[in-house]
């Protein structure tokens, strides 16, 4: 399992800063959302009300996972 999020990790981090940042943070929500609905399209407000959810879960500081 550790091995399955760290590769799904760095496919987030786009910009290979070893953190997920504001739109990278958005892309894991998408992801997440949809792999739990694989048959519906998320919108964009579900991406960033998913996104928030997840910085809290986090306690994301600054809109960055490290």
């Amino acid at each position: 399992v550790k091995r399955s999020a760290q590769k799904k990790f760095k496919a987030l981090d786009t910009d290979n800063s070893g953190k997920l940042e504001n739109n990278e943070i958005t892309e894991l929500a998408s992801w997440v959302w949809t792999s739990f609905n694989p048959k519906q399209k998320i919108s964009e407000a579900m991406k960033k009300e998913e996104a928030v959810k997840i910085k809290k879960a986090c306690n994301a500081k600054d809109d960055v996972i490290d």
